[in-house]
């Protein structure tokens, strides 16, 4: 028999849809509008207001929601509750359900593993950064800029 979504899983689809696929629009936007704008002749781009938009997307290299499955057991006692009605448990082999959990954590625990990855994931496209920013990549650019 198939499996259904679970009520987390449909919350944690909508949340997606509404807050990330806004931002891959408005991304998508933004390059669109550079593609145009570079088809105007540079004299007529002069007596224009619009310039282009340079743009540096990171994304994560994990999934939000498998880093939240592993903090769902750090939320307060109600929290859990409410999330383990709507199908999240805190002892998760699959993960779907914790994409709802993922707008809901603000525990310590999961906020500093998403600073940790934040931080990592930048290191890692540092050369794309300092470009980004006009820095000189001399290695330890970065790392001096980047809280830890």
């Amino acid at each position: 028999s198939p499996s259904y979504p679970s009520l987390a899983q449909i919350a944690g689809h909508a949340l997606s849809n509404i807050f990330l696929d806004a931002l891959s629009v408005d991304v998508e936007r933004v390059q669109r509008i550079n593609q145009t704008l570079s088809l105007i002749p540079e004299e007529k781009r002069t007596h224009s207001a619009l310039r282009p938009v340079e743009l540096l997307v990171i994304a994560p290299s994990q999934r939000l929601d498998a880093i939240a499955a592993r903090h769902v057991g750090d939320l307060p006692g109600p929290v859990r509750t409410m999330l383990g009605a709507l199908g999240v448990t805190s002892n998760m082999a699959d993960v779907r359900g914790a994409a709802l959990a993922s707008y809901l954590l603000f525990e310590q625990g999961y906020t500093q593993e998403l600073m940790a990855l934040g931080r990592a994931d930048t290191l890692a496209r540092r050369a794309d950064v300092c470009r980004f920013f006009g820095w000189k990549d001399t290695g330890a650019a970065l790392r001096t800029r980047l809280p830890t």
